[in-house]
């Protein structure tokens, strides 16, 4: 019986470290995509960034609110003649609730952004 309980202790053995160096011998180099005020980034110091439960990234600049959808930028900023826009263009925090609602925390308060309008 102890043969048998050796045995299978190695068996078990092997099969987990070669597991183990199949799912290694799969990662592949990191790449990276770089954004930029090139691709339509608003501006280059970011100082907020959220990604929504719809994928979207929001980034929080100083020259607004981004949006990219992995393609191209959404940029909402403060327009003076318009109450429903973005309050200030530093976006300072972004953050999704359960509720799926973006809280956008800019210079001059807190923000709702309505997905609709």
């Amino acid at each position: 019986m102890k043969t048998k309980l050796s045995e299978v202790s190695v068996l078990l053995c092997l099969t987990i470290i070669f597991l183990t160096s199949l799912s290694y011998s799969q990662l592949g180099e990191i790449q990276f995509e770089r954004i930029s005020i090139e691709s339509g980034l608003s501006q280059s110091s970011i100082l907020s960034i959220c990604q929504d439960s719809k994928g979207f990234l929001w980034f929080g600049t100083y020259e607004g609110l981004n949006r990219y959808d992995g393609y191209t930028f959404k940029v909402y900023k403060n327009d003076p003649e318009n109450p429903f826009s973005l309050s200030k263009n530093v976006v300072e925090v972004i953050i999704e609730d359960h509720l799926g609602t973006l809280w956008i925390g800019t210079e001059s308060g807190l923000d709702c952004f309505d997905r609709g309008t």
